[in-house]
């Protein structure tokens, strides 16, 4: 059975100070690659503290942005929310974040991760909000999506943590100078904030594609005094906030049409991902350009109908086209039994299939 809102759903934006953002239709997922670049790091970017503190991990964010790499790895099928205003808090999650920052040569510079599956947790929260205030007085930037995560660890090296804010920063952003870059500064602005989520009917999901977003990082690891491991003493103690902004999101699976459908799995590697069904180019059906769960989307389904015509052996040249094909025909009957579109969609994309095979030319 294939499900019409696998990967293609309905963008519904819940915002208190702001208007609600129009429908669309968005790729979206909860396991995701999130790309940006760190414009400043704490306290690196504070030369008397980065003097009191040695151990503290220093990155030469002043010397040019460093791009880096935030995997998200969730498991929400049991998450359960507790809604306090506009931010929720959720429970039963499971999560793993793994960060990568690199160099300006596009080196690993750091790498560190932490998962709420491994033995020794000792928080672990997670948040998101539709429309989340500015969290200090006397800020005029509107209230926009936000996601949350805290991780805490206690092993045998010490105490370990992992925590960052999207989209809506925590208050340390601001506490320590942000905004950072010009960049930041145009994207805490903006009148309507570019949405975070795609969804929001359960546990959010992110929109995937570019995007404009601020984020900050706050990573550690405290030797353990008490630990009995001698391998704890030989490790460096360090901590380091990272501000800055991410320009994508997408998929965490290989995915290179960006469908949502893993590589291995997806009959069409390069899927037609208008957002409504399309023919000839030109005749809107308005109909949800669906994605099933074999990677193709309802375009896709058109464009082999096409490909196997003028692959067959023909007997005479058509010069105009005279209607649709028998194919064509029955592509919505399929997806109707294949459970992607409605009865109501099927006869809708037929109508629009007849009207622009048979039209003389293009509205």
């Amino acid at each position: 059975m294939k499900f019409r809102t696998k990967v293609q759903s309905i963008l519904a934006v819940v915002a208190l100070s702001i208007p609600a953002a129009s429908a669309q239709v968005a790729p979206s997922d909860s396991n995701v690659k999130i790309e940006g670049f760190f414009t400043a790091s704490y306290p690196s970017a504070n030369q008397e503290m980065a003097e009191l503190l040695p151990n503290v991990t220093v990155f030469p964010t002043s010397e040019a942005p460093l791009r880096f790499a935030l995997s998200i790895e969730q498991a929400t099928e049991n998450s359960v929310p507790t809604t306090n205003g506009p931010a929720v808090t959720w429970s039963g999650v499971s999560q793993t974040l793994t960060i990568e920052i690199f160099s300006v040569m596009g080196d690993v510079l750091y790498s560190e991760s932490r998962s709420s599956d491994v033995p020794g947790v000792l928080q672990h929260i997670v948040g998101t909000s539709d429309a989340l205030p500015p969290p200090l007085q006397g800020l005029t930037y509107s209230a926009r999506e936000a996601f949350y995560s805290f991780i805490e660890v206690r092993d045998d090296l010490g105490f370990r943590r992992i925590e960052t804010s999207i989209g809506m920063p925590s208050p340390f952003y601001f506490f320590d100078g942000g905004p950072h870059s010009p960049t930041e500064t145009s994207i805490l602005e903006q009148e309507t904030p570019t949405p975070l989520f795609a969804a929001t009917d359960g546990f959010p999901q992110f929109l995937l594609g570019e995007t404009e977003q601020v984020i900050d990082l706050y990573i550690d690891r405290s030797i353990d005094p008490f630990s009995e491991n001698p391998e704890a003493q030989e490790q460096d103690e360090y901590s380091a906030s990272l501000y800055g902004y991410i320009t994508s999101i997408s998929a965490l699976i290989n995915d290179l049409d960006g469908d949502g459908i893993a590589d291995e799995v997806d009959a069409c590697e390069a899927s037609i991902l208008d957002e409504t069904v399309l023919f000839d180019g030109w005749y809107d059906s308005g109909v949800t350009n669906y994605v099933d769960d074999s990677g193709c989307s309802v375009m896709d389904h058109y464009a082999a109908c096409a490909a196997e015509e003028q692959e067959a052996p023909r007997r005479g040249i058509r010069s105009v086209r005279s209607g649709p094909s028998s194919c064509e025909k029955a592509v919505s009957y399929d997806l109707v039994a294949d459970g992607v579109i409605s009865y109501a969609e099927a006869r809708i994309l037929r109508e629009a299939l007849y009207e622009s095979s048979t039209s003389s030319g293009r509205r």
